[in-house]
Parts: C-alpha cells; sequence; structure tokens
C-alpha cells in the first residue's frame, strides 16, 4: 500500500515537472490571445461615437477607429518623431497666421486712416468733427475685434467641453481595466478624482473664469472710448482672480491626484502579492500554475490599460492642437499689429489691441490647463498598477 502511494505521488510530481515547461513556452501566445479575448470583450462604443463627432483634423490619427491605434500600440508599430510634431506645430501657426493677415490688415487699414485724420489741419477740421471720425474709427475696431474674441470664446467652450467629455467616456474604461489588473484601492480614490476634474474645475473655468475674461475686454473697450473713465484697478483685480484660480485649480488637482495615486499603488501592492501568494500556498501542487494563469490575466489587462490611455493621450493633444495654436498664433498677430500701429500715432488702438491679447492669453492658459489636468490623470491612470507584473 505505501509502495502504491510513493508512486502515485511520484507520477504527480512528474506531471508538474513537465506541465511547466510547456506552460512556459506557450505564454508568449496565450498572453496575446487574453489580450485579443479582452479587446473584443471591451466596449468602445461611446469612443467610437465620440471620434464621429470631432473634425477631420482632430481625429486624423484615429481615421481607421480608435482600437486600431490601440492595436498598433500594443504590437510596437506607433512612432512618433519630435521633428514631425514640431513640423506640423510650425506649419498649423503659419497657415493660422497667413490666414490672419488680411483680417488684421482691415484694423490697420482703419488706423492709418484715424491717424490721417487726427493730423490734419484745423482749418479743414474742426477738433468736433475730427473726434467725431476718431470713435467711428475706433468703435470699428472694437466691433471687429468683439467679433472676432466672440468666436474664441465659444472654440474655448467648445474645446473644454469636448475635453471633458472625452475624460466622462476614457476613464471608466481604464479604471475598469485597472481593476481588472489588481488596481481595486486605486480605482476607487481616482473616481473622486475623476469627477472632480470633468464637473468641478470645468465648470469653474466655464461659468467664472471665460466670463471674468469676458468683463476685462469689456473693460478695455469702455476705457479705449473713453480716456476719462478709469477702469485700470478694475482690470488689475480681475487678471489676479483669474491667475489664482488657475493656480490654485491646477496645484490642488495634481497635489490630489499624485498624493492618492502614491498611497493607493503602495496598498493594491500588498494585496496583490498576498493574493499571489495564497493561490500559490493553498492549492497543492497546481497553485504554481494557476498563479501564472492569475499573472496571464493581470499582465493583458494592465497592457491594454496602458494602451488606452497612451491612445487617449494621442487623443488629447488631437483635441488641443488647433485651438491651442489659433490662440497662440491670435494673440502673437494682436502684439505685432499693436507695435505697428503705435508709431503711427493711434495709441488707444494699439492699447486695445494689447489688452485684447492679454484676455487672449487668459483663455489660453484656461484650455491649456484643462489640457495639463487630463494629462496628469491619463498619465498617473497609466503608471498605475504596473508594478504588480
Amino acid at each position: 500500500m505505501n509502495r502504491k502511494k510513493i508512486c502515485i505521488f511520484f507520477l504527480l510530481v512528474a506531471i508538474v515537472f513537465v506541465a511547466v515547461p510547456s506552460v512556459k513556452t506557450v505564454n508568449a501566445e496565450s498572453l496575446e490571445e487574453n489580450i485579443d479575448e479582452q479587446l473584443e470583450n471591451l466596449d468602445l462604443s461611446g469612443i467610437e461615437s465620440y471620434l464621429d463627432s470631432l473634425s477631420e483634423e482632430e481625429r486624423s490619427i484615429f481615421a481607421n477607429g480608435f482600437l486600431s491605434v490601440v492595436s498598433d500600440i500594443l504590437n510596437g508599430k506607433v512612432s512618433y518623431s519630435a521633428e514631425d510634431v514640431l513640423q506640423a506645430f510650425f506649419r498649423s501657426m503659419t497657415e493660422e497666421f497667413r490666414s490672419l493677415i488680411p483680417h488684421f490688415a482691415i484694423i490697420l487699414a482703419i488706423a492709418l486712416l484715424c491717424t490721417f485724420v487726427s493730423s490734419a489741419r484745423a482749418n479743414f477740421l474742426s477738433e468736433s468733427i475730427k473726434e467725431l471720425i476718431f470713435y467711428v474709427c475706433i468703435s470699428a475696431v472694437i466691433v471687429i475685434l468683439a467679433a472676432d474674441f466672440g468666436a474664441l470664446v465659444e472654440n474655448s467652450k467648445n474645446t473644454i467641453q469636448k475635453l471633458t467629455n472625452l475624460s466622462q467616456i476614457m476613464m471608466p474604461v481604464i479604471i475598469t481595466l485597472m481593476i481588472a489588473g489588481g488596481g481595486n484601492v486605486s480605482a476607487a480614490l481616482y473616481k473622486p478624482a475623476v469627477a472632480f476634474l470633468t464637473n468641478g474645475i470645468s465648470n469653474i473655468f466655464l461659468n467664472i473664469l471665460i466670463p471674468i475674461v469676458g468683463l476685462i475686454v469689456v473693460f478695455s473697450f469702455l476705457s479705449s472710448l473713453s480716456s476719462s473713465l478709469k477702469l485700470g484697478n478694475a482690470q488689475n483685480f480681475l487678471n489676479s482672480l483669474i491667475k489664482w484660480i488657475i493656480g490654485l485649480s491646477v496645484t490642488v488637482f495634481a497635489f490630489f491626484m499624485s498624493a492618492q495615486g502614491l498611497s493607493s499603488a503602495v496598498t493594491d501592492g500588498i494585496s496583490f502579492r498576498a493574493a499571489k501568494y495564497a493561490i500559490t500556498n493553498s492549492i497543492p501542487l497546481v497553485g504554481g500554475l494557476l498563479k501564472d494563469g492569475f499573472d496571464l490575466i493581470v499582465a493583458g489587462s494592465v497592457l491594454i490599460k496602458n494602451a488606452i490611455g497612451l491612445s487617449s493621450v494621442f487623443l488629447l493633444f488631437s483635441v488641443l492642437l488647433q485651438p491651442v495654436i489659433h490662440l497662440l498664433v491670435f494673440q502673437l498677430a494682436l502684439k505685432l499689429f499693436a507695435a505697428l500701429i503705435e508709431p503711427i500715432g493711434s495709441e488707444r488702438i494699439a492699447a486695445t489691441l494689447v489688452s485684447v491679447s492679454k484676455a487672449v492669453s487668459y483663455l489660453l492658459a484656461i484650455v491649456l490647463a484643462v489640457g495639463l489636468m487630463m494629462f496628469i490623470s491619463f498619465l498617473l491612470l497609466i503608471l498605475s498598477a504596473n508594478a504588480f507584473i
């Protein structure tokens, strides 16, 4: 009887030693199959609908669909050089500036006309007539700038809304994959941070900061129309308020996300290793095989999470690129034409252009702040739950 038990024991040990090498040889194929299976089970219809709502320029990288980019990242086929990115950036800036030249040429012509009329001799035109013509010229410039600034505000609001929608669509998918990869604590802590970004800070920027920027522009126009109207201190207060709100929002968000991410990663790491230890030691003989299968599933989830996170970063930059270039070029054009107008004598028109350029810089800062916070979110989600593998 004892001899029979010993034979059975050695037979089981032989089976295990024979099976383990064969499992290791198919790990790569099994991992690929596991990744393909998880990708098929993912519901990416919301992301595809979001891509359909974007313009052709914004979804150029994703022309073949979001899943194709994810697959390319997983297969190591995606590569973008810094030279290509810089060339595309400067090419877009050049095209944008060329499109604005005829527009600002009208403002320059109005300024030249205003200067010519203001320098006319008194025996030609009375002071009251010259002042009336100046008001007509400055009013024409204000109307043009107001229309342009209104379009910039709408464009900025649409961009922030697109970024918010991107966060609301992508975060649940990434967090679900994080949970599948063993990051339960991290996922629980990131959920309120995601809600804080998509609802809290975005609403503050949309409903408070952008109207304040519009009020600054209104004050600038009123100051241009009447030199007796003193609104400099009010504008300085609003400028400081915008800077403080943006700075505090980005600082608090970055600190909260970073602190929560680091603390949760430690907890998840301990829980993950404890689970692997329990699987290995609680089931005799085949516990190691089950642990390998567990590692395989988790590895597939982590790789997919990182690929989707990186694809989300690409999509984030695609949505941000054109609005940021438009705001940046418009701001530079305002400053350039203000520098051209000032020597010919139209100081109030030049001051108006400079004031509007400062307001445009605030719009640019608001859009970039939302993009930066979302980039931090995606980056931390990509880095989370990676140390378990």
